[in-house]
């Protein structure tokens, strides 16, 4: 048997198996637990005894069905006014793709345990087993496909935020400008040559979502930076790769966004700005391809969480710097 903390597909599937037909455990969530385990709010123990509701009781599985339609098609419609608008839509792409691959370890911990935990259950008839097959693959997808959310939300909060508040160049670039072509690396690239080329294209895309009229320092300044994403389907760990990727090019669109505001004297427009950008560093601090990257992991692995305006400005000059 694999270790707890690498599950195969159909380990998983048999958890499912071995959970549906056997008495459900705890109390019967109500709606508000069963959008809670949607977005695994909940403690181990806890969603492991609602998905044994869930596993078991038709009208329990219905309610969570409903729920996840109703998540899935208010992401639909959200997605679509987005991309009205046509100066969005490549960030707001981006972002949403990093959401989407990243996953969370409270998860994949929950789902060891419940390996464990199973695996003494009883074995069920063949019915019932192509039931849990369907929860299996129902279920388990959500769980890991929904991390990070609140993240992702707060970046395109504050953007939205910081552009309606208008936007003001600062006179200087922060550094002089370096033309660092990753696009030519010979063979794999290294780690933190993805992590610096992806910072930088977040940097690239902030700035054409900021720039309605752009002075020509910055225009300049943003030409040497890259357009185009590293494929990292071609690399030996294209997993980690792309995590890496995803990670440091949400942190580069934040990182300008939160430099402009920086050098005009003031973070955003109001406290509940000031919140939304704590929330972000904390956010990016919890991410082991952002700590462990040797890129900016002397800003965030050197240093607590900035509590004031002064120390977050300067954290974002730091990572700037990293990346250029």
């Amino acid at each position: 048997m694999n270790k707890p903390d690498s599950l195969t597909d159909n380990e998983v599937a048999f958890s499912a198996i071995n959970l549906f037909c056997n008495k459900p455990i705890g109390p019967a969530p109500d709606w508000q637990e069963l959008e809670d385990f949607r977005a695994h709010r909940l403690s181990s123990e806890r969603m492991a005894e609602i998905l044994s509701h869930v596993a078991n009781d038709p009208e329990q599985f219905q309610q969570w069905q409903d729920l996840k339609d109703a998540s899935d098609w208010v992401a639909i419609e959200q997605d679509e006014e987005l991309a009205k608008s046509a100066e969005l839509t490549a960030p707001l792409t981006d972002l949403q793709q990093a959401k989407q691959r990243n996953s969370s370890p409270s998860v994949g911990q929950w789902l060891s345990g419940l390996w464990d935990s199973v695996m003494g259950q009883p074995t069920m008839a063949f019915g019932g087993a192509a039931a849990a097959l369907a929860l299996a693959v129902l279920v388990v997808p959500s769980l890991l496909r929904s991390p990070d959310a609140s993240l992702d939300e707060l970046l395109e909060t504050t953007f939205d935020t910081y552009i309606g508040s208008g936007v003001t160049l600062p006179a200087e670039t922060l550094v002089p400008r370096v033309t660092r072509s990753t696009g030519l690396v010979i063979g794999e690239p290294s780690t933190e040559e993805v992590a610096r080329h992806h910072l930088q294209l977040g940097m690239q895309k902030a700035f054409l979502r900021l720039s309605s009229n752009p002075n020509d320092t910055w225009s300049d300044w943003a030409e040497e930076l890259p357009v185009e994403a590293m494929d990292c389907a071609t690399t030996s760990e294209p997993e980690s790769c792309q995590a890496a990727a995803d990670d440091h090019l949400s942190l580069g669109n934040w990182a300008l966004m939160s430099y402009f505001a920086c050098s005009q004297g003031t973070v955003g427009t109001g406290d509940d700005f000031w919140q939304s950008q704590l929330k972000i560093y904390q956010g990016f601090e919890a991410r082991t391809s952002v700590t462990d990257s040797a890129i900016v992991n002397s800003v965030f692995g050197s240093r607590s969480a900035p509590v004031s305006q002064q120390e977050l400005c300067t954290a974002v000059t730091e990572i700037m710097k990293a990346g250029l």
